[in-house]
């Protein structure tokens, strides 16, 4: 679904149990600006709809009808230190502050799990979030090669940055703002173990004979914003 915006000036952004946002157009006359509104089920919510949110407080007016909590985090294996808010339910979103008071966003990550209270990870699967660019959660990675129309790079699983695609090639996709993580579909089965060399800090291609493109799939994308532009 194609969802056309008009955007002049964006006076705050609200929700009910999705991403809506209210933009305010003003008008021709001296009469009062008209205030056009867009409400968007989460189905047709994207990950790159959020350069108006300036601070937490906007980002938890969007999920309303979801708990929403500010988190301080080490990343980067201790070497980061950041400001997240986090939704709790689906879907599962973390925004990224530069600030320390929970303002200038620098980026929103998605996955495709539900993120309980206790900060645990609930295995049903949360797909609703997706990009304009094309991608769905959980999109294998046969179905992302077509849509980027070449082959992809990506890092082995079980560390830091697991499954993380380093490459695009020249494809529809390589000029996007997107980062996408891929993991082996049943990956959170009971008892599952990730196949022999397939683990730790290594590239492979998606076009490797080794490389089985339907046991993969898009389980976290990320959109960066102004910040670390």
């Amino acid at each position: 679904m194609k969802t056309h915006f008009v955007i002049l000036l964006v006076i705050t952004a609200l929700a009910s149990q999705s991403c809506k946002e209210k933009i305010s157009k003003p008008s021709a006359g001296p009469e009062a600006p008209v205030v056009e509104t867009h409400e968007s089920t989460i189905d047709d919510c994207y990950i790159e709809d959020f350069s108006h949110v300036l601070n937490a407080n906007q980002f938890e007016d969007l999920f309303d009808e979801q708990k929403v909590y500010n988190d301080t985090l080490w990343m980067n294996e201790g070497s980061e230190f950041v400001y997240v808010t986090k939704t709790i339910g689906c879907p599962s979103i973390t925004a990224y502050w530069k600030n320390r008071d929970f303002s200038d966003l620098v980026k929103v990550s998605a996955v495709d799990r539900i993120v309980l209270d206790n900060n645990t990870d609930d295995y049903f699967h949360c797909d609703d979030l997706k990009s304009r660019a094309g991608v769905e959660m959980r999109m294998t990675l046969r179905e992302l090669v077509e849509l980027n129309e070449d082959e992809i790079e990506f890092a082995g699983f079980g560390w830091d940055q697991s499954g993380i695609i380093t490459s695009f090639g020249k494809g529809n996709l390589s000029n996007s703002d997107l980062t996408l993580y891929l993991d082996f579909k049943d990956s959170r089965e009971n008892n599952f173990k990730y196949p022999d060399g397939s683990e730790g800090d290594q590239l492979f291609n998606s076009g490797e004979d080794k490389i089985n493109p339907d046991a993969l799939v898009v389980v976290k994308m990320e959109s960066k914003y102004s910040s670390i532009k």
